[in-house]
């Protein structure tokens, strides 16, 4: 499945051999029946967190008192009740954002899973998902009508850049 963001299209490709020269491709793990991503997060080792097309946000990032022990960036308080945010940087791939805004979680969102990749990171790319290779491929470089070339396509409702 390809999903491009810029042209509010999503695609079912009968397969991903294409060129991938300007793409980045991640692997991918399943996890409570949904695909998840290793993501860096403030310079800290990967956290697996659920590809979310359904997320808004950015980053929502489960973040134990463990894992808040060894941050390398400053500490902050997690309160029980209420989801804070921190503005960190975020690594997918050799893609690097900085100044992300990410909800901290205390607890874990799903079980096994270190948060959600939401859309606020998503729609930078086109991405394809290729469950049977175990991977995600992340386009930066739009290349116009990639989405378009599937063999079934329809608007995404409510996708930034959709007039």
């Amino acid at each position: 499945m390809q999903i491009d963001f810029e042209a509010g299209v999503v695609g079912l490709l009968k397969n991903c051999d294409r060129s991938l020269e300007n793409c980045d491709i991640l692997p991918i793990k399943i996890c409570n029946d949904s695909i998840c991503l290793p993501v860096r997060i403030a310079g800290n080792a990967n956290q697996w967190m659920r590809l979310d097309t359904g997320c808004d946000s950015a980053l929502e990032w489960a973040l134990t008192e463990t894992k808040a022990r060894g941050m390398s960036e400053p500490a902050f308080g997690l309160s029980g009740g209420s989801i804070q945010h921190i503005n960190s940087t975020v690594q997918l791939g050799k893609h690097c954002f900085s100044n992300v805004a990410v909800g901290i979680h205390a607890n874990q969102i799903f079980p096994g899973e270190d948060g959600l990749l939401g859309n606020g990171l998503l729609s930078k790319f086109c991405l394809t998902i290729d469950e049977r290779n175990r991977r995600v491929i992340f386009e930066k470089e739009h290349r116009p009508g990639a989405a378009a070339a599937a063999s079934y396509s329809k608007r995404i409702l409510g996708a930034p850049g959709i007039r």
